[in-house]
């Protein structure tokens, strides 16, 4: 969903499209793709890839981490950012990614003694819906070529039949191109 959502066709330039008047020869000149459409060559690129996760993760939604980063980001989430608090939902505000990059820069930071990191990641909710659980790994700087954290790495090539992606278009009501 988040990697997809980039496609969905935005209401505001749907809304005005509608407005325009296209002309014949500039339509056929300079042809644009419609939206709600994910080209072809979307999916080579990319990879399915399942993994155990171990460390210490803040759900930065949970009531007890928005009490303690209250103090911390209050003023950032209203003054700033223009919030009218920090709150659970500030943290799902796809408005407030200043705010969002804050807090993780906040809790990266956090370290027991002088080296080791008290935090090895962040458990959010998507924006698209409170059923779909988003992970944050932080890198550190003793990780190789992946974290430490991960275990069981399993790597697949996947396309537009799977049923993970078939839902998403469906959600996003989105087509592919072709």
């Amino acid at each position: 969903m988040e990697v997809l959502a980039r496609f969905r066709p935005d209401p505001r330039v749907v809304a005005g499209m509608s407005d325009i008047v296209v002309d014949e020869a500039d339509g056929a000149l300079y042809a644009s793709i419609p939206s709600g459409i994910v080209p072809d060559d979307w999916f080579p690129k990319r990879l399915l890839t399942s993994a155990t996760l171990s460390g210490r993760y803040v759900d930065v939604a949970h009531s007890e981490s928005v009490a303690a980063l209250w103090g911390h980001f209050a003023i950032p989430a209203t003054v700033e950012g223009g919030l009218e608090d920090f709150d659970g939902s500030a943290v799902q505000n796809a408005g407030a990614r200043a705010l969002t990059q804050k807090i993780s820069a906040h809790l990266y930071a956090l370290t027991e003694g002088e080296w080791e990191p008290s935090i090895n990641g962040i458990r959010f909710l998507s924006r698209f819906g409170a059923d779909l659980e988003l992970w944050t790994v932080f890198e550190q700087p003793t990780d190789a070529d992946r974290s430490d954290q991960l275990s069981d790495i399993e790597v697949a090539s996947f396309g537009p039949h799977h049923p993970v992606v078939r839902n998403a278009f469906r959600l996003l009501n989105l087509t592919m191109d072709g």
